[in-house]
């Protein structure tokens, strides 16, 4: 299925009925999903998403029967709901690639691949299908890509040159756009004998690059092509091939070149003399509170830390020039893959919370700062004042000798700084990668979005954004710079990630979308944040974790496993969480000032049901953060699992009586903390202080609601408390006053697909209440509801109303399939389940249940 979509018997391609588009997009679905399968539900919604359920599902067994009757009966095989392949009887070449993969077998995974994957291949009013088709062909394309860089650096590493041109030419063709595969290619080439091959690779892809994308090429390329030249003895020929191929815009100067006489060339941009001098310092010699040895064992090597740049000048105006100069440094740097950037801010937050408990200077201060975020090396940067501009100068230092390796300068005018700072840029990049023997692995994109003014347009949305509460604003910045520069990447993902965070899922995707048509020019962070939102948008909890597995060393120390923590726990791996826990250290973080990691901890233990251990965690996190909402909803969960009812009770009748929280009654922190506790009294058993406390909840927003001018936000969560008392009538009455379109409008809300939830409320009470007719008839409106970004919301519903039903089997098949299509095992606002599994009342009868416990148990 790896380039088209080709079915083969023993005597040759397959005809007739099997071969239908919509039996063969069957097949490539059903090839995808492996051992598990899919349900026919999926199946439907992907393939015949516009067709009447019973028609559909005519289709469907008609479609089975005739791959059944082309391909053997044993090869197509169902389960209840379940279709799956018997992949012993049926190779699919994506399937190959995988399994091959995973047991480390990378060059038959490429020899599997045969292109993009259903290369041309469509079918009509199947939108679903073609989105999931275009997410595995560049996934699958991005395996592929991985696997042929492997097995490119370990031929390279092996010293097999011939092997090594083989798998970077393939990796060549797949992406012809990645300068660095260009630059290994050359290199093998040249070490394999060929050095006249290598040029000629180099010029055919500046000719592409400049025809086909309007840009320059990477540096690199020429500048490889410039010194292989001299080894070719045809050099004449070649250099007329390459005539008209860009100036480098930045030198490699070996180390110690100038000590030999080599002196490196000079250039201009923008009207500006780059001095191109290196400089050699020595740092005086400062004890440290660390060893070098402990610091040598301690740190990343390839870790590279970048300062904040210090302003020289008298002008404290330029104090923005700097904070830019360091934003293009580390963008610059972060593009060198195999290289963990720590950006200055980070470094800034780090080195405030040392300085507040240690008097430290100089050397010991960076060591300090380095060990706590792993960095080997640092970059420093001055600025120094001119007549009409800035001198610019950055260090690339190794902390545990203190030595300075690199020293490089540049000119800069104040009025428009960024040619001369993404020169400067430009330089510390190439002094690294010559330094660490990586320079093959960045391209030039990061001058992509390097505009100043759109820079601070970003700078100042930043600033905001943490001041809070002014997050409209900060948005409005970020589009600004998008409008003085539209390729300002960095603003674009940015504003995905905000959308997103707003709930508002269509614009996010869209931007996300326009991400995507640059993948070939955005900086890896970039690529990495634009994989993460695509999984968020698809509520992909595999593709969410396994992205914040890649990047986990590319973050800061507590942001990179607090980030895998919360992906383990939503993709039901508390095991996972806790072991990335272990490894958070908040010094200097922004996490250090919020109960993020306590919560965290105690959420992963309740769900291992070690609730003892939960409760400590969330009481260590209370010590701190006495006011933090969700730390006294644990701590509170925690007590009740426990049974130790009284102790729960006190801790929500304590936090409600902090002075903030009458005005916050319609907060979801406040709701979650009166009525969740209670609830998990009732699922252990202890349905007496259960009653009480729900009766206290049910009372207390009656009284606060009583006297205001209660908005739909607070009448909302009214009738849910009621419900989970228990209080059918009432809450019936209630529920059928609320509007959809009134609950839609209020801010206080996560409102997406709230009208989802209304129904789904309103469809148990009629069970609950003996009106059979009225919830069916909701539950067909339910099942017939189609629109982006639902992520298995009506199918929870649906599994709720069967639940309550006594329908034990359609209840665990619904929220299944909920989950596959999206549903995190956890409450997220009042867009996703009323509590957790465990303790929802709408599945009390299903806790006994083996299929259902199953379902919703920890995966590690």
């Amino acid at each position: 299925m790896l380039g088209g979509v080709l079915l083969e018997g023993p005597d040759g391609p397959v005809t007739g009925p099997a071969a239908q588009q919509r039996r063969l997009a069957l097949l490539a679905l059903l090839g995808a999903a492996g051992d598990r399968g899919r349900s026919r539900d999926q199946l439907i919604s992907l393939l015949w998403p516009e067709t009447d359920a019973r028609e559909a599902r005519q289709h469907l067994s008609h479609s089975l029967y005739a791959l059944r009757k082309s391909l053997g009966e044993e090869v197509v095989r169902t389960a209840g709901e379940y279709v799956r392949l018997s992949l012993s009887l049926i190779e699919v070449d994506s399937s190959t690639l995988e399994r091959a993969l995973d047991r480390g077998a990378r060059e038959t995974a490429v020899l599997a691949y045969g292109g993009p994957f259903m290369d041309g291949f469509f079918i009509d009013d199947a939108h679903e299908f073609e989105r999931w088709v275009e997410d595995e062909r560049l996934r699958l394309a991005a395996l592929y890509a991985r696997a042929l860089e492997k097995l490119g650096r370990e031929a390279n590493e092996s010293g097999e040159p011939v092997s090594a041109a083989e798998w970077w030419g393939r990796l060549v063709a797949h992406d012809p756009w990645n300068s660095a595969a260009i630059v290994h290619l050359m290199e093998a080439l040249a070490a394999a004998g060929d050095p006249a091959n290598a040029v000629q690779v180099a010029r055919e892809h500046v000719e592409r690059v400049r025809r086909e994308l309007g840009m320059e090429p990477a540096p690199e390329v020429s500048a490889l092509a410039d010194s292989l030249m001299h080894t070719v003895p045809v050099k004449a020929r070649i250099e007329r091939d390459l005539e008209g191929a860009p100036e480098i815009e930045s030198v490699r100067v070996p180390v110690g070149a100038l000590a030999r006489g080599r002196q490196p060339r000079s250039k201009r941009i923008l009207g500006l003399a780059l001095l191109g001098v290196f400089t050699v310092a020595v740092l005086l010699a400062v004890r440290g509170l660390i060893s070098s040895r402990e610091l040598t064992r301690h740190l990343v090597s390839t870790a590279v830390m970048v300062l904040p740049m210090e302003n020289l000048t008298a002008d404290r105006s330029l104090d923005d020039v700097g904070r830019y100069a360091a934003y293009v440094i580390e963008g610059g740097l972060a593009e060198i893959d195999s290289v963990r950037v720590v950006r200055s801010d980070e470094a800034e937050r780090v080195r405030s919370a040392i300085e507040q408990s240690d008097q430290m200077a100089g050397l010991a201060l960076t060591r300090a700062i380095a060990r706590q975020t792993r960095a080997r090396f640092v970059v420093e940067s001055s600025m120094h004042a001119l007549s009409d501009s800035v001198m610019l100068e950055a260090r690339l230092i190794d902390i545990v000798s203190g030595e300075v390796l690199e020293g490089v300068q540049a000119g800069a005018a104040i009025r428009d700084p960024a040619g001369g700072i993404r020169s400067l840029a430009d330089r510390v990049k190439v002094s690294l990668a010559t330094r660490f023997k990586l320079g093959d692995q960045y391209a030039g994109s990061y001058g992509r979005g390097q505009s100043y003014r759109a820079w601070q347009e970003v700078d100042a949305a930043r600033e905001i954004w943490l001041e809070g509460g002014r997050e409209r604003e900060a948005l409005a910045h970020l589009y600004r710079a998008l409008q003085i520069d539209s390729t300002f990447d960095a603003a674009l993902g940015l504003a995905m990630i905000w959308h997103l965070n707003f709930g508002e899922y269509s614009t996010a995707d869209s931007l996300t979308r326009v991400l995507e048509t640059r993948i070939a020019v955005i900086s890896p962070r970039q690529r990495w944040q634009l994989a993460v939102n695509k999984a968020v948008l698809r509520r992909d909890r595999a593709a969410m974790l396994q992205a914040f597995r890649d990047w986990k060393d590319r973050l800061p120390s507590a942001a990179r496993w607090l980030h895998l923590a919360m992906a383990a726990s939503v993709a039901q791996r508390p095991g996972e969480c806790l072991a990335a826990l272990e490894r958070v250290d908040l010094q200097g973080s922004r996490y250090a000032e919020s109960g993020w990691l306590w919560a965290e901890y105690a959420t992963c233990q309740h769900s291992l049901g070690n609730d003892r251990v939960g409760l400590d965690q969330a009481r260590r996190g209370r010590e701190r953060f006495i006011d933090d909402p969700r730390l006294a909803y644990l701590e509170a969960r925690a007590l009740a699992a426990l049974g130790r009812s009284e102790e729960a009770q006190q801790v929500v009748t304590e936090s409600l009586s902090q002075p903030a929280a009458t005005e916050t009654f319609q907060h979801e922190s406040t709701f979650a903390l009166l009525v969740g506790p209670a609830l998990e009294m009732r699922a252990h058993g202890f349905t007496e202080a259960a009653a009480e406390s729900l009766d206290f909840a049910v009372e207390w927003y009656r009284e606060s609601l009583r006297g205001l001018a209660a908005g739909p936000a607070g009448r909302w969560r009214f009738a849910r408390v009621l419900y989970a008392a228990g209080r059918w009538e009432e809450a019936r009455d209630v529920f059928e006053d609320l509007v959809t379109a009134d609950l839609a409008e209020d801010e206080q809300l996560l409102h997406h697909n709230i009208d989802i939830s209304l129904l789904g409320y309103r469809a148990t009470l009629a069970v609950r209440l003996g009106d059979n007719e009225a919830a069916g008839s909701i539950d067909d409106e339910l099942a017939r509801i189609s629109r982006p970004y639902l992520w298995g919301h009506t199918d929870y519903w649906r599994a709720a109303i069967a639940a309550v039903s006594g329908e034990p089997d359609e209840a665990v098949g619904l929220l299944a399939k909920a989950m596959n299509r999206g549903l995190f095992a956890e409450p997220w606002g009042t867009e996703y389940p009323k509590w957790d599994f465990q303790i929802d009342p709408d599945f009390e009868s299903l806790r006994d249940y083996p299929p259902f416990q199953e379902l919703i148990a920890p995966r590690g």
